[in-house]
């Protein structure tokens, strides 16, 4: 997935090696992330419907009531973007985010998803299994992240609420950064834990070259 991400669009890399170990550069900062929830791990004994509900609480999405969900219109901005997230923007996939086939899709894996039957419809079981593969890439041994100016997306397992999301002239992907308590040259210090995906920040959506919103930082 990371060959098709510009997320720092066309930023120049701006790194300056300060002392041995640290790294100043300078990043898009895009707040604290909300907690998350564990990622969907084979042989867990969380339902579904509870993994996805959570996710949609953190989103500010309400959650999906005993009915089916296929009942549920998914018409607003909002919850486009918690769908497109969840597929993590891969481009080469079968269905383009936002048109019909792809929110048929969402619809019928999410069916699954929460239902306590294990066996697939023949009728779209190949659409599950394909959707299912989606979101596993996206989302195994990863949690879901809520930034809070909410963007929705997921990090590494290990993201708390408190760390931060930055996307870093030159790199393709946004990454996880952790604050380093050190106060010294008034510089904020951080320690890179990983990367992650930030719904509509993948092709340089949040940046422009001349943005005045860069934040200097030292990674440790």
């Amino acid at each position: 997935m990371i060959r098709h991400c510009r997320a720092s669009g066309d930023m120049k890399p701006e790194w300056r090696v300060q002392e041995a170990g640290h790294v100043i550069t300078h990043g898009l900062q895009i707040e604290a992330t909300a907690p998350g929830y564990p990622s969907i791990i084979p042989g867990s004994t969380l339902g579904g419907k509870t993994v996805i509900n959570e996710w949609r609480r953190l989103a500010d999405l309400s959650t999906y009531p005993d009915a089916s969900p296929t009942e549920k219109q998914s018409g607003n901005e909002r919850e486009r973007a918690f769908e497109n997230a969840l597929s993590g923007g891969f481009t080469y996939m079968k269905w383009s985010q936002g048109s019909l086939e792809y929110t048929k899709a969402y619809r019928a894996w999410l069916e699954w998803f929460v239902s306590s039957e294990v066996a697939l419809a023949k009728s779209c079981k190949q659409i599950i299994q394909d959707f299912d593969g989606l979101i596993r890439q996206t989302s195994e041994r990863r949690r879901f992240i809520v930034t809070s100016d909410g963007q929705v997306g997921f990090g590494l397992e290990g993201a708390e609420k408190g760390d931060v999301v930055v996307i870093i002239p030159g790199r393709k992907v946004p990454y996880v950064l952790r604050r380093v308590e050190v106060s010294d040259c008034g510089v904020r210090r951080y320690r890179l834990l990983g990367d992650a995906f930030i719904n509509g920040a993948r092709a340089g959506e949040k940046v422009d070259p001349s943005t005045s919103e860069l934040t200097k930082i030292v990674i440790v």
